[in-house]
């Protein structure tokens, strides 16, 4: 799989296939060039995220639990490009944005939303 992410070509071999649902919307057509990142996982590497959890990942999939290995692995290269990544939820309210950044189910989706609906047209 290629995914095009912050102007950068990543190449993604992994076990499942999450990153073709979470970044499908990155992916690309540019399989000839030389990618500027590549990122491989293993099951191995999968173990090791989901161990990282404090609760060992209970009730998550391989699936969901690789990709995020893989957003680990390419956050880890995108400082030597200049670039970082962040997981979060952002909204942009008159002309400004702000990002909620949290550990996956703190409710940063929500809080946008609760925004968008207090807010209405200016967010």
């Amino acid at each position: 799989m290629f995914f095009r992410m912050a102007g950068l070509l990543i190449s993604v071999r992994a076990v499942n296939d999450g990153m073709l649902r979470i970044g499908g919307g990155f992916l690309t057509a540019d399989t000839g060039l030389e990618p500027d990142v590549r990122v491989v996982i293993t099951q191995r590497d999968v173990d090791g995220e989901r161990m990282r959890s404090p609760d060992g990942g209970s009730g998550f999939s391989d699936s969901y639990i690789e990709t995020l290995a893989v957003c680990r692995r390419i956050s880890e290269m995108m400082p030597s490009f200049g670039r970082f990544l962040m997981h979060g939820s952002a909204v942009a309210v008159d002309g400004e944005g702000y990002i909620f950044t949290a550990p996956s189910g703190t409710g940063k989706s929500t809080h946008a939303r609760l925004w968008r609906e207090l807010l209405g047209d200016r967010a």
